[in-house]
């Protein structure tokens, strides 16, 4: 991948990242272990953020197709991926434990998908609507 990665201006690494960035999250697949890899994930929340979207520590990993994931996983746990705090978490976690926490990220919504996005403007339109049917008078 590093091959090719070199080989794109950033004109078309830029068209390729938002092309993966629209992409919606693929549904968890049948027999998933959503309560164990839920359990899982807790580890990953602090450089991740509650909802996968990323902090400053961690980038985002909410709605990331399940296979690159799981890859990614098993690059850090056998050491190919060098990132220390990474080779730790992952040490004691089996193989299976891997691909179960990436399929249930690949069912996390990022922040910023149009879904969560159109999710957020209902919810503010019902505020709103609520505040407005029912004004409190100032005193």
């Amino acid at each position: 991948m590093q091959i090719v990665a070199r080989s794109i201006n950033d004109t078309n690494a830029e068209r390729l990242a938002n092309h993966f960035a629209i992409l919606p999250p693929r549904p968890a697949l049948k027999g998933s272990l959503v309560p164990l890899d839920s359990k899982l994930y807790g580890a990953c929340v602090e450089c991740h953020g509650i909802s996968g979207d990323g902090t400053g520590f961690g980038p985002r990993i909410a709605g990331q197709q399940p296979e690159y994931t799981y890859q990614q996983l098993l690059q850090y746990k056998s050491g190919i991926r060098v990132q220390p705090e990474m080779e730790v978490l992952l040490d004691s976690v089996q193989d299976y434990e891997l691909k179960a926490l990436a399929d249930y990220l690949g069912t996390l919504r990022r922040a910023d998908s149009p879904d969560a996005l159109n999710h957020e403007v209902a919810r503010m339109h019902n505020r709103t609507e609520t505040i407005t049917s029912n004004p409190t008078p100032f005193r």
